[in-house]
């Protein structure tokens, strides 16, 4: 009888300097495009990419070898009380489930900040994937009226 060795994630997860923006860019730009088009108007391309550089977003980058199959960006909120979250503002790519092999190493990313929170807002969809994510709320939206149709 042989000992099965558990699978070794394929991918690699990195926390990009904003420095390495320009280089990572042309795999980055249709995953950012993609996810500010998700983001219903929150988010457009100009405004992550000045962030990350300001480093008010992080960037995270999951290789497969030399291609990027995935990224998030992130920040971090702080409110009156001293809490700290990790937002996970951004999500695009493929190969979730090869993400989730990587919670210990996005936990220690987010202990280095203070954070004891890790916060992602999404599509219902990664509920699926997220299994040990427990359900807080929902986020709905909705557009307000002109007020000139009142």
């Amino acid at each position: 009888m042989t000992d099965v060795a558990e699978a070794k994630p394929r991918l690699v997860m990195t926390f990009s300097d904003p420095n390495d923006l320009p280089k990572l860019w042309p795999q980055l730009e249709p995953m950012i495009k993609e996810a500010c088009a998700w983001s219903a108007g929150q988010f457009n391309v100009i405004g992550i990419v000045n962030g990350i550089l300001s480093g008010e977003y992080r960037l995270a980058a999951f290789f497969d070898r030399n291609t990027i199959t995935g990224m998030m960006v992130m920040t971090v909120s702080e409110f009156p009380t001293g809490k700290r979250i990790l937002d996970i503002m951004l999500a695009s790519g493929s190969a979730l489930k090869e993400w989730l092999h990587h919670q210990t190493q996005l936990d220690d990313y987010a202990k280095s900040f203070g954070c004891s929170t890790i916060r992602m807002i999404g599509r219902e969809g990664l509920q699926r994937f997220l299994t040990e994510w427990k359900r807080t709320a929902i986020v709905l939206e909705r557009e307000i009226p002109d007020v000139a149709a009142f």
